[in-house]
């Protein structure tokens, strides 16, 4: 990440650049280098090869994602370009996910409790405790048969949102397909992801589970990762297709994507959303919200276009998070904002 942020500042660098005050060894930083660095050559193949000039240009694979440093030799001299800094940052984050993924099986389980966890760290700082009730996932029997149950229940004095949360993500092929076998398998995993959301509910409104029914209204959220890009109407409709049918085959009333319509949001959306949220009370934003088309995208936004006369103060969430991460770096440390007591 401080490379990261130097590459906004300088866009080249040295691959035998010193790193120890940072606590990184010369064999962790080539091991690094290596990871996340290609020549232009092998850059220029990869390109070529994915390259595409059709509607689904914008979602095709660039190599700059996987190698955001260009190995140079200018007159004998190697060094390091980063001609995208934002690739770079999302590389040594977001981008190690697939360096893990590949190398341990059972990383991505444990990914999935992670993101699980954070979701829950970002709703006790997005909801007061003197207002709203956060529970987690309880362990509950169901005929000698052990249930996890829903991730999150947020409750308020005027209703509950159920959230699920999901660290799958949209394929790369899906991605890029307008249409077809890729986008209706990715489409068809997060309507199971949906219906099994619906289940888990029906068994906690039932009074199956140790969450006690409260007779508010109740709003399943399926909180994801990353954006599913649920903007187009004909990818909503591959959505609510197989939703219906999950539905019917689990027993459950298919009407309910209309009596308890469902939410699919990613956290980065939510974290703004859940603001909105926490301002406006759960059943007046998810009332007015779940009448929307466009509910599955750019949440974040609802709250300025549906209730504009009201001022809603948004802030960055887990600051301190920052203080923690850079605790052993003092001259970094000391340039982060301080946080109010």
């Amino acid at each position: 990440m401080i490379l990261g942020g130097a590459a906004k500042r300088h866009a080249y660098t040295s691959p035998t650049q010193d790193y120890s005050a940072f606590g990184v060894s010369a064999t962790m930083r080539d091991a690094f280098f290596q990871r996340i660095a290609a020549t232009s050559e092998q850059i220029r193949e990869e390109l070529r090869a994915l390259q595409r000039y059709d509607e689904t240009w914008a979602y095709t694979w660039n190599a700059l994602e996987k190698y955001p440093l260009i190995r140079l030799n200018v007159s004998g001299t190697p060094g390091l370009c980063c001609p995208l800094p934002d690739l770079l940052l999302r590389r040594v984050t977001e981008g190690l996910f697939y360096d893990l993924l590949n190398t341990d099986k059972h990383f991505g389980d444990r990914y999935g409790r992670a993101f699980e966890r954070y979701v829950g760290l970002v709703l006790s700082e997005l909801f007061d405790e003197s207002t709203f009730t956060v529970v987690p996932e309880q362990v509950y029997m169901v005929k000698k048969n052990q249930k996890h149950g829903v991730d999150w229940i947020v409750s308020d004095a005027t209703g509950n949102l159920f959230l699920e949360c999901k660290a799958r993500r949209i394929g790369q092929q899906a991605k890029e397909a307008m249409a077809g076998a890729a986008l209706e398998a990715s489409i068809d995993e997060l309507a199971r992801v949906v219906v099994q959301h619906y289940r888990n509910i029906d068994d906690a409104v039932s009074g199956l589970t140790k969450w006690s029914p409260n007779g508010l209204p109740v709003y399943p959220f399926v909180v994801t990762y990353e954006d599913w890009y649920l903007f187009a109407p004909h990818v909503v409709d591959l959505l609510i297709i197989p939703v219906r049918r999950r539905l019917v085959e689990a027993g459950l009333a298919p009407n309910l994507i209309e009596t308890m319509p469902f939410f699919v949001t990613s956290i980065a959306e939510l974290e703004k959303a859940g603001q909105a949220i926490a301002y406006l009370g759960i059943r007046r934003f998810c009332e007015a919200c779940s009448l929307s088309a466009h509910r599955h995208f750019k949440l974040s936004d609802f709250a300025s276009t549906e209730f504009p006369n009201e001022t809603i103060a948004y802030r960055p969430l887990l600051q301190e998070s920052w203080q923690a991460i850079f605790s052993h770096i003092p001259h970094v440390l000391e340039q982060l904002p301080v946080q109010p007591a």
